[in-house]
């Protein structure tokens, strides 16, 4: 958890070094200069989930919008409406992506950068599809078994020898045993 007093020196130094593609988003910076409480709750990110709660902020010179507050899967263009929002729901989290030329390799945002929590669903549909292939990769092996004990098996009896073909008779059927 980056601490509040790393995002204000964060918040101080991009204001002081950029200019934003829309003015109005300033304001909103400096509002959560002030207003500790309500920078607890705001996260840094290198992308914007898919959450409830989420703005974009863009400084002159790069190709991102210049502001977007999504709340709820709607996106809106205007900061009043983030600000109100903000102000009437302080304890929700709010991921905050800001934008400007050098970002990537800015060292400043890295320190205040905070990871994507994931959500239970999220977690859960992960553990899904882990088991899915796991269960795939599991049929594919026992396929490709039974398919070389059935050449062998084949090599045995065109070899006409009749204890190589019962041993391998064996292991097919405790493999289909184990496994079917």
């Amino acid at each position: 958890m980056v601490h509040v007093s790393e995002k204000k020196d964060f918040i101080r130094w991009f204001l002081h070094h950029y200019e934003l593609q829309q003015k109005e988003a300033a304001f909103l910076l400096t509002y959560l200069l002030y207003n500790e409480p309500l920078l607890e709750n705001v996260h840094f990110v290198e992308q914007i989930p898919n959450s409830n709660r989420a703005i974009i902020i863009s400084a002159t010179g790069v190709e991102q919008p210049a502001f977007r507050f999504l709340k709820n899967k709607r996106i809106g263009h205007d900061v009043e409406s983030a600000y109100f929002d903000m102000k009437t729901f302080p304890s929700d989290d709010v991921y905050m992506g800001l934008y400007y030329k050098d970002r990537p390799a800015c060292p400043r945002f890295a320190a205040v950068m905070e990871g994507i929590p994931m959500r239970k669903q999220d977690l859960v549909q992960d553990q899904l599809v882990g088991l899915f292939a796991e269960m795939i990769l599991d049929r594919a092996l026992l396929d490709f078994q039974v398919s070389e004990l059935h050449k062998q098996i084949d090599e045995a009896l065109a070899n006409y020898d009749q204890k190589r073909f019962e041993e391998l008779v064996l292991q097919l059927e405790q493999l289909k045993r184990e496994y079917i």
